[in-house]
């Protein structure tokens, strides 16, 4: 071996290898031959015993036939229990679980901040008492009635907002439900003295949590109620004190508070009581609740490092607990620890809305939804009864929530939150935008209903191998012994197959009863349905069924599909892969999401929201896709099933894409079939999925040449500046500039979605067709607004600005790289000229730009004539006909996040107008 090698297998020695990284238990495995045949023979006889050993068995007693449909059936389970996991996440313990300890946290941090109000007046009421007494004084400690004052009204906002709040959920629980205190004087039958709303219904009955956890519930009611007798005399006794803010000597002197004897007595009591609150509920932080540690980024010491190495050593061993502990809470959830759970926060809730109050709606199917009632502004103001909605009509909304979404936190935990405060002032600009949909809709006086479906929450249903029960009826469970083992496996068998599971069509069926319930015995006079993401598919369904029946129809005023899908398998196949919709199909071929043909066979007014930047659902699986594909593509046919799905782009354009060739020039596949024309205005009433997809292959033929180019122009112009020459200009380069910020008035420009692919090209040619023309004619109405009133009570004459969505003064925004979307008849006399001037520049691209510039002279023409302007307009003010598609609200709030003040503004006016019609 020469020097050079034997150097190289030195170095090469050295490498750290994957085994070098190991634990040290599989370290000495893998570099000991003896070691190493032992656990070849521990895997051998594990694979045999766990695995193959209990099959071998089993096939005794089903044949082995048998063994291979239990394989297959267990595979089929997993794949829908997987399936649904994802599709209804709010019906799995984890996510309660996440709740409750969210809200847990937030509970125990408002309680402790109340403890320190308490603690700061007791201690300044207390200074000012050494002070009167001739102790030591200090000028800068002693609080004067103007510091005095704030201090007590801060006081007060806690006990009112937070102490009492909690005070009067734990007394409804653990008294039965029955009167929990003395009404205030105003609203008597709706408030209580602190000023929240009473509560009403069923909360639940702290079955859900530990018996400790009950415990805790007394002990934290039993010092609430002992610092509101002691805030109470405090008030009394000093109440004058607190009050008086009135300075004889002039804003520059302070006026030193006085207490009694009693005043102080009481004082020293409230500081006692609000330490032992505070020490009490910090005892019941959850465990993700401790805070940064300021030690934590201090080197480890001697043990600690011997801690982390024995840790390492057990490191196989912790990760499969660590991976049971992971899934034995979802097989068979816990009671949770801490009494801020569920039923705490239901309470809270209540109390931040006056008039609010819990029902239960039975379903059709079997079982009850839990369902929170919520009356509009206007019902408050009118009349404090608790049966306000069977004294007159009044108009309400049901809400359908995400897949995620439960109603406990629909309104948010924030105790701040809720109506039970001055009402907004008009025109006061910071409380316009709602910060969530149930204080939007109660603003403008709608009542609003907030439900669970059927296994989500409280909600119930009922399976073909289990009758209806409430989940509210716990009982705990033994806690060791084989009592306890036999006890856990028969609640997992329970809850893997004989429970309750959610599935589209029981949504479906929850948002009729829901609907028809308060339709039919709720009085309401006029109905919105809001389905938000998933919460789609209820609220279409709801609608549709609802438009069928004379009397419910006439109360149905709009239906709103809040950034949902047009089918769960579309979204799944962009989320994914094109596979996962084939999967849904095969492991839950009974599911139906098809949210499209609901939203199109209900006979009312309704809307379409969407964001095209949606995150969760891809803007081509979206309602508003699935929609304009029916009616573009598909040409209004009767069915709706698979639309929206991934399309699969033909071979021609494939192959001419990987030849990096004209769109008709592969040299593989024959193009004969293909039409190479753009479609007229009004030959072509409708464009075909060739002429979209032909239109999709030119936008990216386009912009992948222009692309090239720009590299060539990039080492060009360096030549050229050497040279001392001038910039070098590329014709086919300013087109796709052009074409690429052209506006589909749906929510983004060309070039983004031919970014994206094929399927998302088709997807923004088919919505600025049958949705853009709304756009033109609400732009037009505006512009004919300011000199014709009146010009709005008929279809509109639409011009080329019409189609510019920029705002004022837009040029100064613009940059380099932010670019406002330009109109289409903009684009396309820039494209124009661009070829008149350059023919030649344009041959590599020539059929593909003589298609673009078709199809785009067709978008102009077919959005601006007569019959069209019509269509959208009647769409746009809600006038509905057979081939109805909805009005447009185009959002950029992302998926989850609240509407923006525009937005909501939006759907406000659109609100009025169906209200009117």
């Amino acid at each position: 071996m020469t020097p050079n090698s034997s150097r190289y297998w030195h170095k090469l020695v050295q490498v750290t290898t994957v085994a070098d990284a190991l634990p040290s238990v599989f370290q000495a495995v893998v570099t000991s031959g003896k070691y190493s045949g032992l656990a070849v023979l521990a895997v051998y006889l594990v694979v045999v015993l766990v695995l193959v050993g209990p099959f071998w068995l089993l096939s005794f007693l089903v044949t082995e036939w048998g063994v291979y449909a239990v394989i297959v059936a267990s595979i089929f389970y997993l794949g829908r229990a997987i399936i649904r996991m994802i599709a209804f996440p709010g019906a799995s313990s984890k996510v309660t679980a996440e709740v409750e300890s969210e809200f847990a946290k937030y509970s125990v941090r408002m309680l402790v901040a109340s403890a320190n109000c308490l603690r700061e007046l007791s201690s300044a009421i207390h200074q000012s008492s050494l002070d009167g007494s001739g102790g030591p004084s200090s000028s800068s400690s002693t609080l004067s009635n103007y510091e005095l004052a704030p201090l007590w009204k801060r006081t007060l906002s806690y006990r009112d907002r937070a102490l009492g709040v909690y005070l009067e959920v734990l007394l409804f629980v653990y008294e039965q439900q029955q009167q929990t205190s003395p009404p205030s004087s105003q609203n008597n039958q709706v408030r209580t003295r602190f000023g929240t709303n009473r509560i009403q219904g069923d909360i639940g009955n702290f079955s859900g949590i530990t018996p400790q956890a009950r415990e805790d519930g007394r002990e934290l009611l039993r010092l609430l109620q002992k610092i509101m007798q002691q805030l109470d005399q405090l008030e009394q006794r000093a109440g004058s004190v607190f009050h008086n803010t009135n300075n004889p000597y002039g804003s520059s002197s302070n006026t030193r508070p006085t207490f009694s004897p009693e005043a102080q007595e009481t004082a020293s009591l409230l500081l006692a009581s609000a330490n032992e609150l505070r020490d009490f509920v910090s005892a019941l932080k959850p465990p993700g609740d401790e805070g940064g540690d300021a030690n934590s980024t201090a080197s480890p010491t001697a043990q600690q490092q011997q801690q982390l190495q024995q840790q390492e050593q057990g490191g196989a061993m912790d990760a499969i607990k660590g991976g049971l502990s992971s899934i034995l809470p979802m097989l068979d959830p816990p009671l949770h620890t801490s009494i801020f759970g569920m039923d705490v926060l239901r309470g809270t809730v209540l109390s931040r809305y006056v008039g609010a109050r819990q029902l239960w709606v039975p379903r059709q199917d079997g079982g009850m939804l839990d369902v929170l009632y919520i009356p509009g502004t206007a019902a408050q103001q009118s009349s404090p009864q608790q049966n306000i909605v069977q004294q007159q009509p009044r108009k309400a909304v049901m809400y359908c929530n995400p897949n995620a979404g439960l109603y406990e936190v629909a309104t948010g935990m924030s105790l701040a939150g809720g109506n039970i405060g001055d009402p907004p002032q008009a025109g006061d600009d910071t409380a316009a935008t709602a910060a969530c949909w149930t204080d939007f809709y109660t603003e403008l006086g709608y009542d609003m209903y907030l439900f669970n479906y059927a296994g989500f929450g409280r909600s119930f249903g009922t399976s073909m191998c289990a009758s209806s029960s409430q989940p509210n009826n716990l009982v705990e469970p033994p806690q060791a012994g084989a009592a306890a083992v036999i006890h856990r496996v028969i609640r997992i068998f329970k809850g893997l197959f004989l429970t309750f599971k959610p599935t589209p069509d029981t949504l479906r069926a929850d948002g009729v009863a829901l609907a028809s319930y308060i339709a039919r015995d709720q009085s309401v006079a006029s109905l919105v349905i809001h389905g938000e993401s998933i919460g789609g598919v209820a609220a279409s369904r709801s609608a549709q069924t609802l438009s069928t029946v004379p009397i419910m129809r006439e109360k149905l005023q709009l239906l709103v599909c809040d950034r949902t899908f047009c089918n769960l398998e579309a979204v799944a196949q962009r989320l994914v892969g094109n596979w996962s919709g084939y999967a849904i199909r095969m492991l839950a071929p009974l599911w139906n999401t098809d949210v499209a043909g609901d939203f199109l066979a209900a006979s009312c007014h309704k809307v379409v929201a969407n964001d095209f930047a949606d995150a969760i659902i891809a803007d081509g699986s979206s309602l508003k896709t699935g929609v304009a594909l029916w009616r573009e593509i598909k040409r209004g046919m009767s069915t709706t099933r698979g639309i929206g799905w991934v399309t699969e782009t033909p071979v021609e354009y494939r192959m001419a894409d990987w030849e990096n060739v004209s769109v008709v020039g592969s040299h593989y596949v024959a193009a004969g079939h293909v039409n190479r024309c753009a479609p007229v205005w009004p030959q072509d009433k409708h464009i075909t999925l060739a002429e979209a997809f032909h239109f999709a292959a030119c936008t990216k033929r386009i912009g992948r040449v222009a692309k090239q180019s720009g590299r060539r122009r990039s080492s060009q112009s360096e030549e050229m500046e050497l040279g001392g020459g001038g910039p070098v200009t590329n014709p086919i380069q300013s087109a796709w500039e052009a074409l690429s910020c052209c506006d589909g008035l749906c929510g983004a420009p060309l070039g983004a979605a031919v970014k994206i692919g094929f399927d998302e090209t088709l997807a923004w040619l088919c919505c600025l067709l049958t949705y853009g023309g709304q756009i033109v004619v609400d732009n037009a109405e505006r512009r004919l607004a300011a000199t014709m009133p009146s010009a709005t009570d008929r279809p509109p004459v639409v011009v080329p600005s019409d189609f510019d969505q920029r705002p004022e003064g837009y040029t100064s925004q613009e940059s380099a790289k932010l670019m406002h979307p330009k109109p289409v008849p903009e684009v396309l006399e820039s494209i124009k000229g661009l070829i008149a001037s350059n023919k030649d520049a344009f041959l590599t691209v020539q059929h593909e730009m003589d298609f673009v510039v078709g199809m785009l002279e067709y978008i102009v023409a077919r959005l601006s004539s007569a019959p069209n302007v019509e269509t959208s307009w009647r769409c746009k003010h809600g006038v509905q006909d057979e081939t109805a598609v909805g009005m447009f609200l185009n959002l950029h709030c992302g998926h989850n996040s609240a509407f923006s003040k525009p937005e909501q503004d939006q759907l406000k006016a659109i609100l009025t107008k169906a209200a009117g019609t």
